[in-house]
This record gives structure tokens, C-alpha cells and sequence, in this order.
């Protein structure tokens, strides 16, 4: 079975991990490893805030085999795991990102460029940007405290993307790909979220990965589960049918069994819960809680 998150190659890289390139989308010509957004979140003063990053320089690939522009984060319970992967066009000039917690539970991500120190005006498209054949390709990752409800992306400030929040749900965005000069719109904004583009086959797979992780998180974290697991022993079926596709995207219905035991106590029983999902991300919008204490 496929992650949720199939459609795209995740980087599975933290402050204290390092990061890797994905090959094949950059030509690169030269290449280094940073680390940058250090900083204590005021509500969290034991959590060091700490984003490392590769980035790479050189002419980009044909973009019909491009994998980059995305941002993901999710949540296990006691962090949050954030990884990136951005290319920016040669006209922005040097680029630097940093995580920083902006307010309260809201964290931005920031690509800062050498261009905004030289214009006072808000960058727009040139003739250089129309091709964009060259650049700047970014891919790094980071460890955000828990109680995150809010991700902001921006280009030197200005606002490219946002993540909110869904539980212990992993969160996937598109970036404008490559940013370019003038990228002053939300992706989410600017690019329409076209559910004919999932298939019932995708859709429905999706949902049962995410399911199952979400199972997963939930009895793991419960304090008095001694054993668990996704069989099931009293005939109960894994099933996922698309319900409705709507402008938002496939809402898909889902049900999967899964067992527990404590010290006290063995049971049985299946979850039952309906996913939106669209071609950039997915969410569980409606479902059981599940309760092993």
C-alpha cells in the first residue's frame, strides 16, 4: 500500500538529521548545507526552533519531471516534523531560509533573497523570469513544537502559502514551482483544486493509508495500551468508497478494524471516518475518536 502521500517524495530530515537532495531536478553546478532559524519560541521555552537545508545552484530540468514545490508537516504527538523542497528563479538572487515562530502558535518559513535589498518596489515578471532556466534549489526540513496550529510560508516576507493545522494529520502544499519574482498569491489561491484529477484508485488508497496512521498514532500514544494492531478477528472488512466529488475535492468513506489490549481489558473494534482529499493533500474532515483507556 502507497503512503497517503504517495504523489510526492518526502525528505524525512530534521534540525539534528541533516537533509537530502532528491536527484534529477537540478543540474547542479554548485552546492552547500546550511543552518539557519535558530530561535526560542515563546511558549515553548525548552524547544529550540533549528531548520537545516541543502541547496544546490545551477539550470533546472525539464519541469514536466519535476518533483519540487512542496511544503509538508506533520504531527506525531510530540513534535512536528517540517520538510520543504523549493526552487527559485536566478532573478531573486541569493536565497537564505529561516523558521521562525512569527506569534502564539503560528511559525513562518521564509526564503529571504539578496533582491529585496536592492528594490523598494514589489518585484513583477520580467523577461528573465518567462524562461527561469536557472536557479535556486532548496530542500531542508525541521522539528517545530507541538502545539502548532498555523505555517506560513513567505518570500521575503511576503505570504506564497499556508498550512492549518488537522489534528496529527500530515499537512502537503504546493509551492509555486520555480518561485519566481512577483509569486505575491497563495498557491492555494491561484491554482484550483481540481478533484477529477484524483482517481477513485488513488482517492480511496490515500484514505486508507491516512487511516491507518491515524489508528496508529492514536493507540501508541494511549497510556494504558499494552498491545494493538489493524487486524481484525471479528469479521470486520477494510473499505473505502468515494462518496461524493465536490469543487473541494473526493470525500471518501472509510472503515477499518483494529484491536487493543490493557491489563484489564481485550477488544475489538473499527473505525469509521470520511477524507477529503485532493491531488496536494488530504484530511480527515469527519470520523470516530478512538479510545483505548
Amino acid at each position: 500500500m502507497s503512503p497517503p502521500l504517495s504523489r510526492r517524495r518526502l525528505l524525512t530530515v530534521g534540525a539534528t538529521a541533516g537533509v537530502s537532495s532528491l536527484s534529477g531536478c537540478l543540474s547542479s553546478v554548485h552546492s552547500d548545507w546550511g543552518a539557519s532559524g535558530t530561535g526560542v519560541p515563546s511558549d515553548n521555552p525548552d524547544h529550540e526552533l533549528g531548520l537545516a537545508y541543502s541547496k544546490s545552484s545551477g539550470s533546472f530540468t525539464d519541469e514536466s519531471e519535476s518533483e519540487t514545490g512542496w511544503v509538508h508537516i506533520v504531527s506525531d504527538g510530540e513534535s512536528a516534523d517540517l520538510t520543504f523542497d523549493a526552487r527559485l528563479c536566478d532573478s531573486l538572487g541569493g536565497v537564505t531560509p529561516s523558521l521562525s515562530n512569527s506569534h502564539s502558535t503560528e511559525y513562518v518559513l521564509d526564503f529571504a533573497t539578496t533582491s529585496a535589498s536592492t528594490t523598494t518596489t514589489s518585484p513583477t515578471s520580467s523577461s528573465a523570469d518567462a524562461t527561469c532556466q536557472s536557479g535556486t534549489h532548496l530542500t531542508g526540513g525541521a522539528n517545530v513544537p507541538s502545539d502548532w496550529e498555523t505555517l506560513v510560508v513567505t518570500v521575503d516576507g511576503t505570504r506564497i502559502q499556508s498550512l492549518e493545522r488537522s489534528g496529527t494529520m500530515p499537512e502537503l502544499r504546493s509551492l509555486p514551482d520555480p518561485i519566481r519574482s512577483g509569486d505575491n498569491q497563495t498557491s492555494e489561491s491561484s491554482s484550483s483544486t481540481d478533484a477529477s484529477s484524483v482517481s477513485d484508485d488513488e482517492a480511496t488508497e490515500r484514505a486508507l493509508a491516512a487511516e491507518e496512521v491515524y489508528i496508529r498514532t492514536q493507540l501508541k500514544e494511549a497510556s494504558c495500551t499494552e498491545s494493538w494492531g489493524l487486524e481484525s478477528y471479528t469479521g470486520v472488512e477494510t473499505e473505502a468508497t468515494v462518496s461524493e466529488r465536490t469543487a473541494d475535492g473526493v470525500r471518501v468513506s472509510v472503515t477499518h478494524p483494529y484491536w487493543y489490549s490493557t491489563a484489564t481489558t481485550e477488544a475489538d473494534g473499527a473505525s469509521r471516518a470520511t477524507y477529503l482529499v485532493t491531488a496536494e493533500s488530504i484530511q480527515r474532515v469527519d470520523g470516530d475518536s478512538i479510545i483505548s483507556c
